[in-house]
């Protein structure tokens, strides 16, 4: 496995692989503006993208967006490590359609996992310290009565918080493959033949307001009447 956790932002493995020729990524920090209409930046930029060319011969090029929330951390993780897991000869001039599917869905997971990991021990940290606060303690009495664990709480939080949506495409043997988790979309941009340019979106949001993802969830055991509007902070991301 690669060490991703240790790579600071300006000093990504994925530096060394080709730029996609075929493409230009464009981004937009997030703004908030002043009276006047000045804009000035809200926060740090969360956000991260990648279009990169991984076998030049076959033809497979690989296009993300990350769109990360509470913190870049989230998103530079995805950024580095998909490529890593759809790279390193998971497919070849030989690869079926399945196959190909297959290594996706593989690699979603994988990222998914390692991040999980990459975080563990602060998970495992904070549960050892919520049990030395009795159970329905008022926080503002548990900060007087355990006020260093109540601020290794705070900085526990802090580094756990924060995740990425993710949308992520594929080109392999004149094949387009899109993946995505959340609410950001691959769309696919066309003229018809009478010069008018067509839309079509490729992918389905997991968001509560999605009759497909309550769907999805209800498949899973999950009752879509709790879930149906419920909102995540600022996100309907399921």
């Amino acid at each position: 496995s690669l060490g991703l956790t240790g790579l600071a932002n300006n000093d990504a493995w994925t530096d060394g692989l080709p730029i996609c020729p075929l493409s230009g990524v464009g981004m937009s920090a997030n703004q908030v503006y002043r009276e006047d209409g000045t804009p000035c930046s809200a926060h740090e930029y969360e956000d991260r993208s990648i279009h990169f060319c991984l076998d030049r011969e076959n033809q497979t090029y690989l296009y993300a967006v990350f769109d990360g929330h509470d913190g870049a951390k989230a998103a530079y993780f995805a950024s580095q490590r998909l490529p890593a897991e759809l790279s390193f000869d998971q497919i070849t001039a030989h690869s079926s359609s399945e196959k190909v599917r297959e290594v996706f869905v593989t690699a979603f997971q994988a990222v998914e996992d390692a991040f999980l990991e990459s975080i563990d021990h602060c998970i495992a940290e904070r549960t050892q310290l919520l049990d030395k606060i009795p159970e329905g303690m008022p926080q503002m009495e548990a900060a007087i009565k355990f006020p260093e664990t109540v601020t290794r709480l705070q900085e526990l939080e802090q580094q756990i918080r924060g995740g990425s949506t993710a949308v992520v495409a594929l080109i392999h043997a004149g094949m387009l493959y899109v993946g995505n988790l959340g609410d950001s979309r691959a769309l696919l941009c066309k003229k018809d033949e009478c010069g008018v340019l067509r839309v079509k979106q490729l992918s389905h949001d997991h968001t509560t307001s999605s009759h497909e993802e309550l769907q999805r969830l209800e498949a899973l055991g999950l009752r879509s009447s709790k879930i149906k509007g419920v909102r995540l902070g600022n996100h309907e991301i399921t």
